[in-house]
């Protein structure tokens, strides 16, 4: 896990650079966008494509997203995925709410971000709504948005809580093994 988890670590710094290069207009954004590429098995949709105006009021509002929870877990082609709820870069919101899932799995290319989820906003993944299995993720508390869907892994072999979330998310985390 310690591998894995180092390596998101490492991710998530370079991710702020990039995002803070692209709201401040870095002149070297390029260069530093291209370093954050070696991270994913391919080329994600969310990579920020170019950059904003100047923007100083957002990039005082940015900072490295937070890793609430990891857990690792058995995969069948991977040995092991890490999965991973991340906030979101934001200051103001950052400890409040689950930003995404982000799993991480050593591949023939070494670590790589592998899948990402969003949070369902209906049940604040909980997975259930009134007791009943939420029927817009089907009950993961999930909503897949790239790459490969892994579903379920079954027991984590692993689970470090590493952050709580003050406000929204708190019940799920709370529940989640």
């Amino acid at each position: 896990m310690d591998e894995l988890l180092s390596f998101l670590e490492e991710y998530l710094q370079l991710e702020h650079e990039i995002e803070y290069a692209r709201v401040t207009a870095a002149p070297d954004y390029r260069a530093i966008r291209r370093k954050g590429i070696r991270y994913y098995l391919d080329e994600p949709y969310s990579l920020p494509s170019g950059p904003k105006q100047d923007l100083p009021d957002l990039a005082a509002n940015i900072a490295p997203r937070v890793i609430f929870k990891a857990s690792l877990y058995a995969h069948p082609d991977f040995g092991q995925v890490l999965r991973c709820v991340l906030s979101s870069q934001f200051k103001s919101e950052q400890l409040e709410n689950y930003d995404e899932l982000i799993e991480v799995a050593n591949t023939d290319k070494g670590p790589a971000l592998i899948a990402g989820y969003n949070p369902c906003h209906e049940c604040e993944c909980t997975g259930e709504l009134d007791g009943d299995p939420c029927r817009a993720c089907g009950g993961r508390g999930w909503l897949h948005a790239w790459s490969e869907r892994h579903g379920d892994l079954g027991a984590p072999l692993e689970v470090r809580r590493l952050v709580e979330p003050t406000i929204l998310h708190k019940r799920a985390y709370a529940r989640e093994d």
